[in-house]
C-alpha cells in the first residue's frame, strides 16, 4: 500500500513508545504472492491436498460450499474418527471429573471464601456479583414486533457427527 508501517508498544514498564516497522521489499513480495495464490484458491473453491494438510476445520468451511454429496474416504479416516471420538470422551470426562472436584472442595469450604492447608491459602472462592443479562423471552413476548427489526441471521456452521458401528 505503500505506506510505512507502525507499531504502538506498551513495555513492561508501562512506556508507550511508537515504531516504524523497516520496509522489507523481498517480504512484502511474498506476503503479496502467497495473498494471490490463496485469492485464486477461494475463487476457484479448491486447494491442492498438499496445501490442505496446514487448513483447520474451520478454514475448510470458509473456503468450501457446502454440497449434498458424499465422498469416499480412504481408511485412514477410521484413525482419526477414533482419536474425535476419544477426544470427546476425554472431554466429557474431564468437565465430569472438574464438577466432582469442585462439588468435593465447595462441601468442604462451606461458607468460608478461603482455604488453607497447614495454614497456607490453596484455594479461594471468593462471591462475584451475577452477570447482567437481558430477558430476551421477555422482549420477545412484550415486544415482538421490535425484536424483529432486530434480529440478524448468524453465519452458517458445520456440525462433524462421527457415524461408525460401534462394538457390543
Amino acid at each position: 500500500m505503500n505506506c510505512p508501517v507502525w507499531f504502538s508498544v506498551l513495555d513492561r514498564d508501562l512506556k508507550i513508545s511508537m515504531v516504524c516497522c523497516p520496509e522489507n521489499r523481498e517480504a512484502i513480495d511474498s506476503l503479496r504472492l502467497e495473498a494471490e495464490v490463496f485469492g485464486d484458491w477461494i475463487d476457484q473453491r479448491f486447494v491442492p491436498d498438499e496445501e490442505l494438510n496446514n487448513f483447520s476445520a474451520d478454514d475448510i468451511t470458509r473456503i468450501y460450499k457446502v454440497e449434498p454429496t458424499s465422498v469416499e474416504l480412504d481408511v485412514v479416516v477410521i484413525d482419526w474418527l477414533i482419536a474425535l471420538e476419544d477426544a470427546r470422551a476425554q472431554s466429557k470426562q474431564a468437565t465430569e471429573l472438574e464438577t466432582k472436584a469442585k462439588d468435593a472442595i465447595a462441601q468442604m469450604l462451606k461458607g468460608s471464601e478461603i482455604g488453607l492447608v497447614n495454614g497456607v491459602q490453596v484455594v479461594s472462592w471468593k462471591q462475584q456479583a451475577g452477570k447482567m443479562s437481558f430477558d430476551m423471552s421477555r422482549l420477545k413476548s412484550e415486544q415482538p414486533e421490535l425484536v424483529k427489526q432486530y434480529e440478524k441471521q448468524g453465519n452458517p456452521y458445520r456440525v462433524m457427527r462421527t457415524h461408525r458401528k460401534k462394538a457390543n
